[in-house]
């Protein structure tokens, strides 16, 4: 579902989600950030809504892509991802480009 609290006291929201590999290619990503990008995108008090993704994980920038977000910068070691070694890894961060920021 979507936040229950929405954007931050800045107006912004960040989003992410994690499936397991059996539901990996079935489409399941793509739907639930098409949907939610079209409520986020004109609620009001909202400016920015965004997210990031492992440069490796092609198939999450491509859900990302088809969703309307648009990729903004690539941030040198960003993250750790527990289900990679814990590692700092280089990221992607998306943005929608057109939200309601009224």
């Amino acid at each position: 579902g979507l936040p229950q609290h929405g954007p931050d006291d800045q107006g912004k929201i960040q989003f992410g989600y994690i499936l397991g590999p059996q539901h990996w290619g079935q489409g399941f990503a793509t739907e639930a950030c098409l949907r939610m990008m079209g409520v986020l995108g004109v609620l009001p008090g909202i400016y920015r809504v965004g997210t990031f993704v492992d440069v490796d994980n092609v198939a999450s920038e491509k859900v990302l892509l088809k969703a309307g977000l648009v990729k903004e910068v690539t941030l040198e070691k960003w993250f750790r991802f527990v289900n990679q070694e814990n590692k700092p890894k280089d990221c992607t961060l998306f943005k929608l480009p057109h939200v309601h920021d009224k």
